[in-house]
C-alpha cells in the first residue's frame, strides 16, 4: 500500500507528460573556461618510482595536503573528511606503427605505489584492506581546510541528505526502444508474409493496406535511431545513434535575490533507462551563470540539478548519480579531490520520478557519473563540465604538439567544441544543432536534402559502420527505399538479415558485436563504436575481474575504435589508491526496494591516461578495421571494494564507459 501511495502522490504532484524536446536550446554565448585537472610530471623510467618499504619497516605514509587534518591513532595514514595524499605519478610510454592501416598503437604504464601499505581487500583475514577509511558524518574540506557544503550524501537522521525534498514518483508508458523496434521488425516481416485472413475479394486491398503498414513501421524506426519525435513514448527526442553531441549542453540558470545577488542555481536534466541503457538528454553542465562575470571565478553558492528520471521496461534500478568533485582552491590546475554516490533511491519499470540533487559550490564540479548498479556494466551515463579543456601539456605550447596518435587541433578545445570538431559541418564549424528542428523540413522541392537533412546526415556519417546502431540504421534506410520502390521480397531481406541481426547485438554492450573478435591476450577488449563503448572480458565473466586482489597486477587491455575520429582511453580509480569510505542505507522501507550494498565516499585519482598523465588516444579506423591501442598496465595499488577499474573516453565521455568491478 504505501509504494502505491507513493505513486498516487507523484501522480497528483507531476501531471501530463513531459514535453521532451527534441532539439537543445542554444548554448550561452559567453562560456567560462575552466582549467583541466593538474597534469603530473612523470618519473622518467619506472624504476625511479618509491620502492616498498623493506620487510618489517615501517610503511612511508605521506603527509596528509592539509597539515591540520585529524589524527586516527590506530588509522595511519588516515586524513579524511580532509584531503587523502596524492600517490606518485604513473609513468607512460607509447609508441605507434605510423606505416599500420588503421595506425596501431600500445602503451606500458607503470602506476604510482598505493598510499596505504599492500592489503587484500578480498581475504577474510584482511578485509576490508588498508584503503578502507573510518565513516564520518560531516561535509568534506578542500586542501586549505575550507569546507565544502552538499558533499555528505547520508547521516543516520538523515539517509538521503543531499536530496532536496522527497522525489516525486508517477506513472508513465513503460514502452522501451528495444520493445518498439522488435515489434516493428517482426510486424514488417510478418506483413510482407501476407500472415492475415483475407476476405474475398480484398486480396488487392489488403495487400495496399499491409505496404502501407510496412512504410510507417520502417519510417518509425528510422525516428527512433535518429531520435526524431516518436508520439506518446517517454524516450521521443533521445537517439539511439550517439551523433547529437553539440547539442546535448545545458546550461546551470542562476538563481537570484531581490538585490539581483546570485545565491543559487538549477539545471533540469531527462534520462531514459532501458535494459543496459541511460540515454540523456543532457552531456555538458555549462556553470557559466554561477561564476562572477568580472572576475570569471566561480562563486561560493549551491546549486541543484533536476533529473527527471524515466524508467522504461527492464530499466528498474536504484538512482546513483556518482559526483567527482576535485580539490578546488583557486589554482589554475586542481587536483583530483573527492567522489560520492549523492544517492541510492528505488525506481521502478513504468515510473517517472523527479529528483532534485544538491551540489557543491560550482569551482569543485569534474563531472556526474550516473550509473545503474543492477546493470552494471555498462548502463551508465556522464555529464562533464562545459568548460573543462584538453591541454596536451602543464604549460602550452606542447612539444610535442600532441601525444601518439591525438589530434593536434584538439589542444585548447572544450569538451563540448570537441563534439563540434567531429560532428558539425566543415562550414558551420560551431553548430550547435544537428538536427532539423520539428517541423523544418528534410527534402526540398526538388526532393533534395535542405541544409539541417545534410547536417545531420554529416554527423551520423562520422559514427563506425560496426556499431550494431548503425548497421540497423542502414538497414532501415535502405529497406524503406527498396519499399518505396514497390520492391517488398528486398525489404523482407534486410530486415530478416541485417536490421534484426543487428538489433541483436544491439542488445548487448557486455559482448563485442559481429565483425570484432575478442584479443585473447588481454584481459578485456573494448570497442569504441557509435561514439559508446562495447566491452568483452577475455575470462567470460560479466563485468568482473577478480584476478586483481592485491598489488602488483598486471592488466592487459586491447581497444579498438570503430569511429571515423579519434576516441581516447583512460582509467579512474574510486578510492583503491587513495581511501574510500562505506556508508548504508536501504530504501526499502520507503520505496519498496532499495541497493543492498554499500555506498558513500572516496577519494579518486587517474592512474592512466589523461588528463592527469598523457593521453592515450585510440586511432580511428580504415575502412572496416577499427584503430587498435593495446596497453599493458602494472597495478601498483589494491582496487577497492566497491568498483577496480572505471575505463572511460576523457574526449567523448556520455556514454563511452565499461567500468569493472
Amino acid at each position: 500500500m504505501k509504494r502505491l501511495s507513493l505513486l498516487a502522490l507523484g501522480a497528483l504532484a507531476v501531471t501530463g507528460a513531459l514535453a521532451v524536446r527534441a532539439q537543445q536550446p542554444e548554448p550561452p554565448k559567453r562560456r567560462v573556461i575552466v582549467p583541466q585537472l593538474e597534469m603530473q610530471a612523470p618519473s622518467a623510467q619506472p624504476e625511479a618510482l618509491a620502492p616498498p618499504a623493506a620487510s618489517g619497516a615501517p610503511w612511508p605514509y605521506p603527509a596528509c595536503p592539509y597539515a591540520k587534518s585529524p589524527s586516527y591513532p590506530d588509522l595511519p595514514g588516515v586524513c579524511h573528511p580532509y584531503p587523502q595524499p596524492w600517490p606518485a605519478p604513473s609513468t607512460e610510454t607509447t609508441t605507434c606503427s605510423p606505416t599500420a592501416s588503421p595506425t596501431a598503437c600500445k602503451t606500458v604504464v607503470n602506476t604510482g605505489p598505493g598510499i596505504f601499505p599492500p592489503s587484500n581487500p578480498f581475504n577474510y583475514e584482511t578485509f576490508p584492506g588498508d584503503n578502507f577509511l573510518p565513516t564520518v558524518y560531516t561535509n568534506i574540506f578542500n586542501s586549505l581546510g575550507q569546507e565544502i557544503i552538499n558533499t555528505l550524501p547520508s547521516t543516520p537522521d538523515v539517509p538521503y541528505n543531499l536530496q532536496d525534498g522527497d522525489p516525486v514518483v508517477s506513472m508513465i508508458n513503460p514502452t522501451s526502444p528495444e520493445d518498439d523496434l522488435h515489434a516493428l521488425f517482426d510486424s514488417i516481416l510478418h506483413l510482407i508474409a501476407g500472415e492475415r485472413d483475407n476476405a474475398k475479394g480484398l486480396a488487392a486491398l489488403n495487400e495496399k493496406y499491409d505496404q502501407q503498414a510496412v512504410r510507417a513501421a520502417l519510417r518509425k524506426a528510422n525516428d527512433i535511431l535518429e531520435g526524431n519525435p516518436v508520439p506518446e513514448r517517454a524516450y521521443s527526442g533521445l537517439p539511439l545513434l550517439h551523433y547529437t553531441g553539440p547539442e546535448k549542453v545545458k546550461e546551470v540558470v542562476a538563481i537570484k535575490d531581490g538585490q539581483g545577488n546570485v545565491i543559487g542555481g538549477n539545471v533540469d536534466v531527462h534520462q531514459v533507462w532501458f535494459d543496459q541503457r541511460i540515454e540523456s538528454d543532457t552531456g555538458f553542465m555549462d556553470l557559466s551563470q554561477l561564476f562572477d562575470p568580472t572576475t570569471q571565478q566561480p562563486l561560493n553558492v549551491p546549486w541543484t540539478v533536476t533529473y527527471t528520471v524515466d524508467v522504461l521496461n527492464r530499466g528498474r534500478d536504484d538512482f546513483s548519480p556518482y559526483v567527482m568533485y576535485t580539490d578546488y582552491i583557486g589554482q589554475p590546475g586542481p587536483k583530483p579531490g573527492i567522489g560520492m554516490d549523492q544517492t541510492f533511491f528505488d525506481m521502478e519499470d513504468g515510473t517517472r520520478t523527479v529528483f532534485h540533487i544538491k551540489m557543491a559550490p560550482p569551482g569543485y564540479l569534474n563531472l556526474v557519473y550516473t550509473w545503474g548498479w543492477r546493470m552494471h556494466p555498462p548502463r551508465a551515463q556522464v555529464m562533464e563540465n562545459a568548460g573543462k579543456k584538453i591541454s596536451y601539456c602543464k604549460t602550452p605550447p606542447c612539444t610535442p604538439a600532441a601525444p601518439p596518435a591525438c589530434p593536434t587541433n584538439f589542444q585548447g578545445k572544450t569538451l563540448p567544441e570537441l563534439e563540434q570538431a567531429v560532428f558539425c559541418l566543415p562550414e558551420n564549424p560551431s553548430c550547435t544543432q544537428v538536427r532539423c528542428r520539428p517541423g523544418e523540413p528534410e527534402t526540398d522541392k526538388d526532393g533534395k536534402p535542405t541544409a539541417c537533412a545534410k547536417q545531420k546526415l554529416y554527423a551520423i556519417a562520422q559514427l563506425g559502420d560496426l556499431a550494431p546502431e548503425k548497421r540497423m540504421w542502414h538497414a532501415v534506410g535502405d529497406a524503406r527505399k527498396a519499399a518505396d520502390a514497390g520492391d517488398f521480397k528486398t525489404v523482407e531481406k534486410l530486415v530478416r538479415e541485417e536490421a534484426f541481426p543487428a538489433y541483436w547485438d544491439w542488445l548487448n554492450r557486455n559482448q563485442l558485436p559481429k565483425g570484432v573478435k575478442k584479443d585473447p591476450d588481454s584481459d578485456v577488449t573494448l570497442l569504441y563504436v557509435n561514439n559508446s563503448t562495447y566491452g568483452e572480458l577475455t575470462n567470460g565473466a560479466w563485468g568482473r575481474w577478480d584476478a586483481w586482489e592485491q598489488r602488483p597486477k598486471k592488466f592487459k587491455v586491447t581497444v579498438y575504435n570503430g569511429d571515423n575520429f579519434v576516441h581516447a582511453y583512460t582509467i579512474a580509480d574510486f578510492g583503491g589508491n587513495r581511501g574510500w569510505e562505506n556508508q548504508f542505507k536501504s530504501s526499502v522501507k520507503v520505496a519498496g526496494s532499495g541497493c543492498w550494498f554499500t555506498f558513500g565516499r572516496n577519494w579518486w585519482w587517474i592512474p592512466v591516461g589523461g588528463p592527469v598523465n598523457p593521453y592515450v588516444c585510440v586511432p580511428q579506423k580504415q575502412g572496416l578495421t577499427p584503430g587498435v591501442h593495446k596497453l599493458d598496465v602494472e597495478l601498483n595499488y589494491e582496487p577497492s571494494r566497491r568498483l577496480r577499474l572505471y575505463q572511460f573516453d576523457p574526449f567523448h565521455h556520455d556514454v563511452a564507459i565499461y567500468s569493472i568491478h
